[in-house]
């Protein structure tokens, strides 16, 4: 169980990829809290999670991944209810596959909240907690890239108080 007891929260995890990592946290021993974009999917996704781990910490919560203030209430929850933060997933993303000519402002706000502002909310929350107990590391994935950063710590390229983090591609295990 190389995971026991670290405290996960994946976002977009009530479906796919991100239901599939909560699955594999779960099993390698984590206290799992997914972030879905409807409460009603966090709790469906959760009661499915704890029907096949009954024994498992699991929880779920739906913050706007776009507005800092309600992320960090999300985060709050989790740390009131699991723990600080050990293992951040930003797994939750949107595309669009209209035209560009056809697409709109509207859409392009959409994407770049959730892609983008809500990584960069969701990361920010998760490390104030590692920062104030000196956490030693993360893996904060978004997409097929993971960027592997630790209370200011680039573990790619070990710059130090990196803001924001560098984000280039991890180099592998960051635990040292």
């Amino acid at each position: 169980m190389r995971l026991k007891n670290k405290v996960a929260v994946i976002t977009g995890g009530s479906r796919g990829i991100g239901f599939a990592t909560a699955r594999a946290f779960l099993r390698e021993g984590a206290k799992v809290v997914i972030a879905a974009s409807s409460q009603s999917s966090a709790d469906k996704a959760v009661q499915k999670l704890k029907a096949e781990f009954p024994e498992s910490a699991v929880g779920g919560i739906s913050p706007n991944l776009a507005s800092l203030e309600d992320v960090r209430k999300g985060f709050q929850y989790v740390r009131e209810n699991f723990g600080c933060v050990d293992i951040l997933v930003n797994n939750a993303g949107v595309s669009e596959s209209t035209p560009f000519t056809e697409y709109t402002e509207e859409a392009f706000d959409k994407v770049m909240d959730l892609n983008v502002k809500g990584v960069f909310n969701a990361t920010k929350a998760a490390a104030e907690c590692m920062i104030r107990r000196e956490h030693r590391w993360t893996a904060a994935a978004h997409g097929a890239s993971a960027h592997c950063w630790a209370a200011g710590i680039c573990h790619a390229c070990r710059w130090q108080r990196v803001t924001p983090p560098c984000y280039r591609q991890c180099p592998g295990n960051t635990s040292e």
